[in-house]
C-alpha cells in the first residue's frame, strides 16, 4: 500500500488487486468523507483500517462511496458495510461523476479522478 497525501482533507493509497495496483481517493470536506473507487489493501488491511475508523469518528459526517464501475463497487461492500455508507451514482456537492467516462470531478481540490484501469489524479485543473 502506498499512501500519498495530495491536499488537505485529499488522499490517494494504493491496494494491490488481480496481480496490480489500484488508486483509490478519500476526499474529506465539511459535508462527507467521500471514497472514490475504495479498496481495502490486503497487504496492510488493519493499518489502513485503523486510520479510517479514526478519520470517520473525528469528521463525524457521514462517508460516501463512488465507484467507477460496478466492478470497483464490490471491493467497497465492507466499507459500506462498516461505516453505513451511502453508495452514490450520482453527483453531490463534493463529488460529480462525469457522463460517459469512468471519471469523477472534485470541485473543492479541483481535482479529477480518473479510474477504469487508467486511475490517474490529476489536480489543479479547471474552471
Amino acid at each position: 500500500m502506498e499512501v500519498e497525501r495530495i491536499a488537505d482533507g485529499l488522499w490517494r493509497w494504493t491496494a494491490r488487486l488481480h496481480g496490480r495496483d489500484v488508486v483509490c481517493l478519500y476526499v474529506e470536506s465539511q459535508h462527507a468523507i467521500s471514497l472514490l473507487d475504495p479498496v481495502v489493501p490486503p497487504e496492510d488491511r488493519e493499518r489502513f483500517l485503523d486510520a479510517l475508523d479514526r478519520d470517520v469518528a473525528r469528521h463525524g459526517g457521514p462517508v460516501h462511496v463512488y465507484g467507477t464501475s460496478r466492478g470497483r463497487l464490490e471491493h467497497a461492500v465492507e466499507l459500506v458495510e462498516r461505516y453505513g455508507a451511502l453508495v452514490v451514482d450520482g453527483p453531490s456537492e463534493d463529488v460529480v461523476p462525469l457522463p460517459g467516462v469512468e471519471a469523477f470531478w472534485v470541485p473543492s481540490h479541483r481535482t479529477l479522478f480518473v479510474g477504469g484501469g487508467v486511475e490517474r489524479v490529476v489536480r489543479d485543473v479547471g474552471p
